[in-house]
Parts: C-alpha cells; sequence; structure tokens
C-alpha cells in the first residue's frame, strides 16, 4: 500500500546519480548505456532538482502522485505554469495549506511575457503530491521506467544522446510547463557542461536471463500505468 513519506531533501554528487542512472539502465536493458545517453538523463536531474539541491525523497523528474498510483509520495511547494483560465480556476478554489497557517494553499505568481500565469501550491493541494522513494536505487528504477513508457516518444532522444531533441519531445508529450526554450538552453548548457567530465562505467554488470525477468515486472507495472494518454502535471 502506497505511504506518505516525509518531505527529504536527498543530495548525491552528479557522480552518483550518473552511476545510479547506469545501474538502473543496466538492470533494465541488459546493456551498457552510452555515455551520452545517460548524460541526457543525467542533465534533467540537474535542471529539474536544482543539481539535486532539490530532490525530495529521490524523486528524479519530479513526477507528480495520485490517489491509486500505487507509489509512496510526498508533498512539497511546487510551482507550475497554466494559462490564465486554468490559473484562475486553481486560485477560486484553493483550500488551507497543511501548515496550520491558515494561508491559502494556491497563490499567483508572476504573469508571464508569453501569455501564461505562474502558480504557487502548497500541501496538500493535489498539485503538490509527488512520488516518493526510500533510496536512490528505487527513484532511479521509477524514473527511467517512467521516461520509457510514459514518455517512450522522447525515448529516441535519449538513445541517441541529443539533449535538444529530447527537451523538445517532452514538451510534445506534456512533461514540462516550463518555456520550452528555455527549459532546453538549461538542458543543453549542463550537457555540455557535464560531457567533458569523466564518468567510469568499468564496473556495470550484464545480467542473468533470471534477474531480467525480475525487472521486467517493474517496466509491466509502470506501463500499464501510463497506458491512458493523458499526460501528468509537471514540475518545472
Amino acid at each position: 500500500m502506497a505511504k506518505r513519506l516525509p518531505d527529504v531533501i536527498t543530495t548525491c554528487t552528479p557522480e552518483q546519480m550518473f552511476h545510479a542512472l547506469a545501474l538502473a539502465w543496466v538492470n533494465m536493458f541488459d546493456e551498457v548505456p552510452k555515455i551520452n545517453s545517460i548524460l541526457v538523463l543525467l542533465c534533467q536531474w540537474v535542471l529539474e532538482t536544482g543539481w539535486g539541491k532539490s530532490c525530495h525523497c529521490w524523486n528524479v523528474g519530479n513526477f507528480k502522485s495520485s490517489d491509486g498510483d500505487g507509489y509512496d509520495y510526498v508533498y512539497y511547494k511546487c510551482d507550475e505554469r497554466y494559462d490564465p483560465v486554468q490559473a484562475q480556476h486553481y486560485i477560486n478554489n484553493a483550500g488551507k495549506r497543511s501548515d496550520g497557517s491558515g494561508l491559502s494553499n494556491v497563490a499567483l505568481e508572476s504573469k508571464n511575457k508569453d501569455g501564461t500565469w505562474t502558480v504557487y501550491f502548497w500541501p496538500d493541494h493535489p498539485v503538490s503530491r509527488f512520488r516518493a522513494s526510500n533510496t536512490i536505487e528505487d527513484g532511479v528504477k521509477i524514473y527511467l521506467s517512467s521516461m520509457f513508457n510514459r514518455f517512450s516518444k522522447a525515448w529516441p532522444a535519449v538513445l541517441a544522446g541529443n539533449p535538444d531533441a529530447f527537451v523538445h519531445l517532452l514538451k510534445i508529450q506534456g512533461y514540462f510547463t516550463a518555456d520550452e526554450e528555455q527549459y532546453r538552453k538549461t538542458e543543453h548548457s549542463v550537457f555540455n557542461t557535464l560531457s567533458v567530465k569523466h564518468f567510469d562505467m568499468s564496473d556495470l554488470p550484464i545480467l542473468s536471463d533470471d534477474h531480467r525477468a525480475q525487472i521486467e515486472g517493474l517496466i509491466a507495472l509502470t506501463s500499464s500505468q501510463f497506458s491512458d494518454t493523458t499526460p501528468p502535471e509537471k514540475l518545472t
């Protein structure tokens, strides 16, 4: 049964996250990934969590959670961009924050040049509910499985190690609500920064058939949960 976990910031180095992602890749696909493929994913972790400083409960990609999805969850403050009508709907239907302050759990942050509004959400508003894991290993497995299944249109860009195409295809699938060009520029810049670093993959294993069969259960579960076409709301 899914549990609500306490909100904990879970930090690690880029090297540690790279290794965790690469190991999860081997566990899922029984092959050693290309370095640039992992870098594309690593850069998204950097972008979504501010180099891990805002990574809550090992939620690598800031995936939302909802009742019945089977995942442990956590609530924390976030912001989203919406068109004015949707933003106003959230503001008009706000509740109270769970911290006992009596303040609204939805508030307008800014009106943007592109016509969207940026809106803040506080716990326990449903938009501020996110998936949560107790370990980095569990967090990256959930992230990689979700990217491979729910956001499969972007997967060819991961295989190609192409950060620009990756961002564009994620935007098409509703992964994030932020401005696409700004998201792309950040991802591309981080990719260039990290591509000159040395990441060691010499200790990655190749799985046996039995181990691979165990992993397929996780992939099948994630795939079935994302069989609908409704894009989840994302934090950016």
